[in-house]
């Protein structure tokens, strides 16, 4: 071969080489989504807990493939690297990031930039996206998952780590700012995130809406955005931002996965931490004079009483694995044949105040059909009163916030400390019906006399009330308005029960009494006398006598007229049931 042919031959041949590496190097550091790490997934703290993701071994060759998902970790940085450590190509154009966000799975791509046509663009896809500035990059990101974005274990996980935090309301929620649920999960100020809407980008943090609740431009957006990325430069770190973005993927896949209750515990109103601003006077009034019960299935020890404010104590007792302790709030007036809703959907929120021995409380919204939708309230204090702010608009789309039966406050053993399973909330609410019980009706008949031992009394109640009678509980709480007690006659003579009813919160009814006469011995005729008046055309004799009934001795008379001959005359008293021996005269 020619030695000039055989230099043409060696140059293309090293100039293919090297394309070819350059090649494989871009390749393996593409971000890819979908397939994911294997996560530990746990119920603690509702959070999706992942192992840590170890970074490969320094190769060489560059970057090593982790083969068990479609992300790809970048080696540690050589000297090389750390003083150079904008990796371009790992970045996507955006509109090549955009093909990779996908409603279907979840994805996650940094991005170059971001413009107001790229702002357009995010608007118009059917999905909510997360926009991110984490560890100096700008980041695309879907959760594959129909739940509201912000709600989401996995983000919630990522956006601790963010410096910058939106998402967009698309399609026909591009109008609307951030939801209840957005404003539930939001930072806390100072800080704050944005929601991207086709009107503008709304700011707000835990404390609400921001600027007045005026949305900002999506220009004033991309500036905050443009600052955010700038001052995080000097912290950046693409393989740190790489490596959150590959546990994103692997927690989320995992959620995606789950069966629909699994996901329940994750998602379902999620967690809300008190808010220091709030006082007593910011407690909300609840509609419809709702009562307080006990509520279904509580541990047998669980008692309410009424406290001044008004607050309810609840005594809790969750020893036993899988019980419970808590108060219901019901709309529903239980003695009626009519399920009784309240609509809530006019409420913007509901505020309400804690103090106690536990961890935190569970509150339970649930509408006519039993569709139901849990928060967590965590951070309650034995010390001190805090308080809560639950925005309607952040429960579940499911539960109908027209037709609400009841709300639930409970405790059990995710919400305590193993120490203490047994102690005592309180929980301040103003609205509820804190009246007494309305009078108990008797609808039996009572004889007047009786000679037997026991009396039936039936009638009707307020559900959830019990029954007391001269001061003993005869009838225990339950949700029945009918009631029948059996009663002892102890006394010969009159029995009198005074009947009165008692409801959740320790409050006694009016009193309706009731009494019979027991009267089991015959009564007893005696001193009989006769006096004769013969002076009229028709004689008749005037007998007196005594009656002893029941320890009274009563002076009777009765007249007989005579017949012409011999007059018997048999004398006996009637006292129902009884009647007396016969008396001849």
């Amino acid at each position: 071969m020619p030695p000039h042919f055989q230099c043409f031959v060696k140059r293309n041949l090293l100039k293919f080489l090297s394309s070819f590496i350059l090649f494989i190097f871009c390749f393996q550091h593409c971000v890819f989504s979908q397939e994911s790490l294997a996560p530990v997934f746990s119920q603690q703290a509702n959070e999706i807990e992942l192992e840590a993701a170890a970074t490969p071994e320094v190769s060489p060759a560059g970057p090593q493939e982790d083969p068990s998902n479609r992300f790809w970790f970048a080696s540690p940085l050589t000297k090389i690297e750390e003083n150079h450590p904008d990796f371009s190509a790992e970045r996507y154009d955006f509109e090549e990031a955009l093909d990779h966000l996908r409603p279907e799975f979840a994805a996650a791509v940094l991005v170059k930039d971001l413009t107001l046509s790229g702002i357009k663009k995010l608007l118009e896809l059917p999905l909510e996206t997360g926009i991110l500035v984490l560890h100096g990059e700008i980041i695309l990101f879907t959760s594959g998952s129909e739940d509201e974005i912000g709600i989401l274990p996995a983000v919630k996980k990522l956006l601790r780590e963010a410096d910058f935090i939106s998402h967009t309301h698309p399609g026909i929620y591009s109008a609307e700012g951030p939801s209840g649920q957005d404003l539930n999960e939001a930072v806390a100020a100072p800080r704050h995130e944005y929601v991207l809407t086709a009107h503008g980008a709304y700011a707000y943090n835990q404390e609400g809406l921001l600027n007045n609740g005026t949305p900002f431009s999506h220009q004033e957006y991309l500036e905050a955005l443009q600052q955010a990325l700038t001052a995080s430069r000097e912290n950046q770190n693409q393989i740190a931002a790489r490596q959150a973005l590959n546990q994103f993927i692997a927690g989320q896949d995992r959620y995606n996965e789950a069966s629909e209750d699994e996901k329940s515990v994750f998602r379902m109103g999620g967690t809300i931490s008190y808010t220091s601003r709030l006082k007593a006077a910011n407690v909300t009034a609840l509609p419809g004079a709702p009562d307080p019960l006990i509520m279904t299935g509580s541990n047998s020890a669980t008692q309410i009483s009424l406290l001044s404010g008004p607050r309810f104590q609840i005594n809790y007792d969750v020893t036993a694995s899988g019980s419970y302790s808590g108060m219901t709030v019901s709309f529903d007036n239980l003695s009626t044949s009519v399920k009784e809703t309240q609509n809530i959907s006019g409420l913007s929120s509901i505020v309400l105040g804690l103090t106690g021995t536990v961890n935190a409380v569970k509150m339970e919204f649930v509408d006519i059909n039993g569709k139901k939708d849990v928060f967590t309230l965590t951070g309650v204090s034995s010390a001190a009163e805090r308080f809560w702010k639950i925005n309607i608009s952040s429960i579940a789309s499911t539960v109908d916030k027209s037709q609400i039966t009841g709300i639930n406050l409970y405790v059990n053993q995710s919400t305590t400390a193993s120490k203490k399973r047994k102690g005592a909330v309180t929980i301040r609410t103003y609205g509820l019906d804190t009246n007494p019980p309305a009078v108990p009706v008797i609808t039996s008949q009572v004889p007047q006399t009786t000679n037997q031992s026991t009396l039936t009394l039936t009638g009707t109640k307020e559900a959830n009330t019990s029954v007391w009678i001269n001061g003993v509980q005869a009838v225990a709480s339950d949700a029945s308005t009918l009631w029948s007690a059996v009663l002892n006659l102890n006394t010969e003579g009159n029995n009198s029960f005074s009947v009165q009813t008692e409801n959740t919160l320790g409050k006694l009814s009016a009193v309706t009494s009731v009494s019979t006469i027991k009267d089991t011995i015959q009564p007893v005729i005696s001193d009989i006398s006769v006096e004769e008046n013969a002076a009229l055309e028709i004689p008749f004799l005037v007998l007196t006598y005594k009656v002893t009934d029941l320890g009274v001795t009563t002076e009777k008379s009765v007249e007989w007229s005579l017949t012409e001959g011999q007059n018997q005359i048999l004398l006996n008293e009637i006292d129902t049931p009884f009647i007396s021996p016969l008396k001849a005269v």
